[in-house]
């Protein structure tokens, strides 16, 4: 009886010291650098005076909210981010539920998305999903027609 409650013991304290370790060297909570307010330090845009930028805050409930400003409008969109994982490398995908508007024909007929991933340097990389309409020709999550950004880089604020 008392070696079974040795090794139960020794079990225990083996759990225990696993999950600091696992804590600490970041097992938990990989989504973490991700999680703050971001802003656009590149857009890849045809404009000439370069005035559309965006503002990106992530969450830690799984949200965020994406503002667009060109100059003179400051657009807003929110949803929702899953993660995806592969070689210890975090990917984000962003699904925009709220603020965009498709059309008055087909008001549910897409929802905007981007993907996030940090690059060697730290700015954090978006590129968006694209698709198609014969009233607006091709549609993103940060612009269409020929205002179409194919990608934003961010810093943390």
């Amino acid at each position: 009886m008392w070696k079974l409650k040795k090794q139960l013991s020794m079990l225990l304290v083996l759990t225990l010291l696993l999950g600091a370790v696992c804590l600490l060297s970041g097992c938990v909570g990989k989504a973490r650098p991700y999680i703050g307010d971001f802003h656009s330090v590149f857009v890849d845009s045809q404009t000439d005076d370069n005035t559309i930028s965006f503002t990106l805050s992530i969450r830690k409930d799984h949200t965020f909210v994406l503002y667009k400003d060109n100059g003179y409008r400051t657009r807003e969109y929110s949803g929702s981010w899953k993660s995806y994982t592969n070689e210890n490398q975090m990917q984000l995908l962003c699904l925009i539920e709220e603020g965009y508007s498709w059309n008055s024909e087909h008001p549910n007929a897409w929802h905007p998305y981007f993907s996030l991933i940090f690059l060697d340097d730290g700015t954090l990389m978006a590129t968006p999903g694209t698709t198609t309409s014969k009233t607006y020709g091709v549609q993103t999550a940060f612009g269409s027609g020929y205002l179409m950004i194919t990608l934003v880089l961010f810093e943390k604020d």
